[in-house]
């Protein structure tokens, strides 16, 4: 009975595929032309009158070569197509860098390009000056609700900012950067609006005397929650907001720090 091989040899095995005397490929590189792509030297950057080997698939795969010149306004063309040109303006406001108008826009980009149009409110008459170049000139935009102080000021975003008054305890509201302000009466019986702080997503705090409560507004400053007195105080003198939800108060006459995370 004839015996049974288990186990061959490399060579046998070849042998028996049909593999004996093929050539063994010593290179990983792709050929191109008869070329070997990696035995070709480098060039970086290219420079416009350098040429770009390739095959035609419009001519029977020929080989050609188009110069940098040509391959850059091939593309240009192609993407003019998708993307809408940009004009760039050659002068600048003050000598600054590239700026974009935002007017009559709203959002991230109107907010990030269009500071808080107004820096501070002036006691003992309740005026709010408007500022239109970063606070290099003001506009005096007059006495505001028949107040006498302006005690806070908040920017909400989208346009969109607040004001604590004292005698009335009044919360007013501006839509267009400051440049009017609708008077939202008195609030939760106070006579002081100390303070003011946006926590994001349309939500905003007040913080009043003499009864030491915190307003809560859920629609950008439109419409506020009387959350009552906090800790026996009767000033939340200042509000801030760190992230996250959580939001601190400071307060008189105790100098307590109140502190909330929901």
């Amino acid at each position: 009975m004839p015996s049974i091989k288990l186990s061959y040899t490399g060579a046998e095995l070849d042998v028996a595929l049909g593999r004996i005397n093929q050539p063994v490929r010593t290179d990983s590189f792709p050929t191109f032309a008869g070329l070997t792509v990696g035995t070709l030297g480098t060039k970086n950057p290219p420079i416009d009158a350098d040429l770009a080997l390739y095959r035609d698939s419009a001519a029977a795969n020929v080989l050609v070569t188009s110069t940098w010149t040509q391959i850059k306004a091939f593309l240009k063309s192609f993407f003019d197509t998708i993307y809408a040109a940009v004009a760039h303006k050659t002068s600048h406001q003050d000598g600054g860098s590239d700026e974009i108008s935002v007017l009559g826009l709203s959002g991230l980009l109107a907010d990030y390009q269009k500071p808080a149009p107004f820096e501070m409110g002036i006691a003992y008459g309740a005026l709010i000056g408007i500022q239109e170049f970063f606070g290099k000139k003001w506009a005096d935009l007059g006495q505001q609700a028949a107040q006498t102080e302006i005690l806070s000021l908040a920017y909400l975003g989208n346009g969109i900012a607040l004001a604590g008054t004292c005698e009335g305890g009044k919360i007013l509201r501006s839509t267009d950067y400051g440049a009017t302000w609708a008077d939202l009466g008195q609030q939760a019986a106070q006579t002081h609006i100390f303070s003011l702080a946006y926590l994001g997503n349309g939500i905003a705090l007040a913080g009043t005397y003499p009864n030491g409560k915190i307003l809560r507004s859920i629609n950008y400053g439109a419409t506020w929650a009387d959350l009552g007195q906090q800790a026996a105080q009767t000033h939340i003198l200042s509000l801030a907001y760190l992230g996250n939800g959580i939001a601190l108060a400071g307060t008189i006459p105790n100098g307590k720090i109140l502190r909330s995370n929901w």
